[in-house]
């Protein structure tokens, strides 16, 4: 299963997210969940860096990948971070057996 956990400031504004896992809903290169969400956390990251020119925390290693603004959010960030968070919570609502939101 995939476990995806927002990580939010004390105002619970969203800085980033944490997404471990695999979601095991088909065979390796063909998983369309796995890659679903693959896709969209690269996206948020692509968004923030390349896009925005944010500067962020990353780690990526085998099923985990966490990212993190590392200056503070505004209105850029947040429409960039709440967007993926809308795609992740659908992908969860569709494939609630492969990945959940914590």
């Amino acid at each position: 299963m995939i476990t995806i956990i927002p990580i939010r400031n004390d105002n619970q504004t969203l800085l980033g997210f944490s997404v471990t896992g695999h979601a095991n809903s088909g065979r390796h290169g063909q998983d369309i969940v796995c890659a679903a969400v693959s896709v969209l956390a690269h996206t948020a990251v692509f968004g923030l860096e390349r896009q925005l020119e944010r500067a962020i925390s990353l780690e990526i290693a085998e099923g985990k990948m966490v990212f993190e603004l590392m200056e503070p959010p505004d209105t850029l960030t947040d429409a960039i971070l709440g967007t993926i968070l809308l795609g992740f919570e659908e992908i969860a609502k569709n494939y609630h057996k492969f990945v959940r939101i914590l």
